[in-house]
């Protein structure tokens, strides 16, 4: 019997931008190819996706591989509430799940300055709670990630859960703790799968 519903953010509650699009801005602001700063940024990432490093050891390590200082208006790179804002119909889906009597948690991969963006933005209000890899060290498909996950629930079990992921790796490492998976490629597919699941 299914009890929790947990989303991913990025891509599933909202139409999806890539990481991409980050390094594409820094690159168009300093003038340099994109090639470049994704190659830049590749360690960085991870780390800042964890929370081990603060935005501003991100810079001081760009700025190293840039080889001279970036100002405030070149450093304009994060993404905006426009790109990073729930859609409508996810909204609904996530309300009607809790009006139904379902735990529904975030469980999302993202920076510190997107998390604090989306909190502003009142975008994670609709949910009972947030686990995000910025707050605990460790990211999807990490397994500690998904423990941090089920803690929140309580004692509700992995099987009694069902997890939602635009990425297919994260479905699979999801399935492998027994939580039933749905990779999210298309919105209209994703609501269409979950209330079947629950009909």
């Amino acid at each position: 019997m299914i009890k929790a519903f947990l989303f991913d953010y990025d891509g599933v509650i909202t139409k999806g931008v890539d990481n991409e699009w980050v390094a594409g801005r820094l690159a168009r602001n300093l003038n340099v190819t994109i090639e470049t700063t994704s190659a830049w940024m590749k360690d960085i990432w991870t780390e800042f996706l964890k929370g081990t490093i603060s935005e501003k050891e991100v810079w001081k390590r760009i700025e190293e591989k840039y080889g001279k200082p970036i100002d405030r208006q070149q450093r304009n790179i994060w993404f905006m509430w426009d790109e990073v804002k729930p859609l409508p119909e996810m909204l609904k889906l996530v309300r009607s799940l809790k009006q139904d009597g379902y735990i529904v948690g975030v469980l999302s991969n993202v920076f510190s300055v997107t998390k604090d963006l989306v909190n502003a933005q009142s975008g994670y209000d609709a949910f009972d709670f947030v686990v995000a890899s910025c707050d605990l060290g460790h990211k999807k498909p990490e397994p500690e990630i998904f423990q941090a996950a089920l803690e929140k629930l309580g004692s509700i079990k992995p099987e009694e859960t069902v997890f939602l992921d635009d990425r297919e790796a994260n479905v699979e490492a999801a399935r492998k703790i027994d939580m039933t998976g749905i990779h999210v490629s298309d919105h209209e597919d994703a609501i269409r799968d979950v209330k079947e699941l629950i009909n």
